[in-house]
């Protein structure tokens, strides 16, 4: 269940996985470039807590290595190897993908590291503004596996505390007030045109009308 009565959040299992994938939605009150980069201010500061190698593809890829220790007593560090591409669609929305990737300069180490794996996806659509406000539209799935002898239901518990990220999101970027006033401000007119006189059935019917 979603902590956050504005994110919608779910869990999937495909047939025969063993992890199921995260998903979440949202209206954040931003445009999308600005999610992109909260998004990516965001994941630079991860970078200060893990050892990270960072390698650049080209102007719209990276291929990261991150190195996490799970702090359990025997288990062996997490390895990741990542690839994140960022693209803006003809539609006018931003795509950023990370999937698990292969390298020759950073071959499995199965004696140092357990090579694990993490598959995310964020999509931000913007919609019309309310009043000043703009508005966008986040969808985000993710996939961590930390692989070896990890219980995979303690796996899945965590999917809706890694799906937070959104909801964090929205908190920061939140203009409640604005776009209630913004709102407010729709309605008042369209108020004000409904007939007067009617019984309160008819004025229902109006109602509908108008805002539905």
């Amino acid at each position: 269940e979603s902590p956050d009565v504005f994110v919608k959040m779910d869990k999937v299992m495909e047939d025969g996985a063993t992890v199921g994938i995260g998903r979440a939605v949202t209206i954040v009150d931003a445009t999308a470039e600005d999610c992109a980069s909260w998004d990516f201010v965001k994941l630079t500061r991860k970078r200060r807590h893990r050892r990270q190698k960072i390698v650049k593809l080209n102007d719209h890829s990276e291929m990261y290595r991150i190195v996490a220790d799970l702090r359990v007593p025997g288990f062996q560090p997490r390895e990741w190897l990542t690839e994140g591409v960022w693209k803006k669609q003809d539609d006018g929305s931003l795509i950023i993908a990370f999937e698990d990737v292969e390298h020759e300069d950073f071959p499995e180490q199965s004696g140092k590291f357990v090579r694990a794996s993490s598959i995310s996806f964020l999509k931000f659509e913007e919609l019309p503004p309310r009043g000043r406000v703009p508005q966008t539209k986040v969808s985000y799935f993710n996939q961590v596996d930390p692989k070896g002898l990890v219980p995979k239901f303690l796996v899945n518990s965590k999917i809706v505390e890694n799906l937070k990220y959104l909801s964090d999101m929205r908190k920061r970027f939140d203009k409640s007030l604005e776009v209630d006033q913004a709102r407010r401000a729709e309605l008042v007119p369209k108020i004000e045109q409904l007939p007067m006189g009617e019984g309160a059935g008819d004025f229902e019917a109006q109602f509908d009308e108008q805002f539905n």
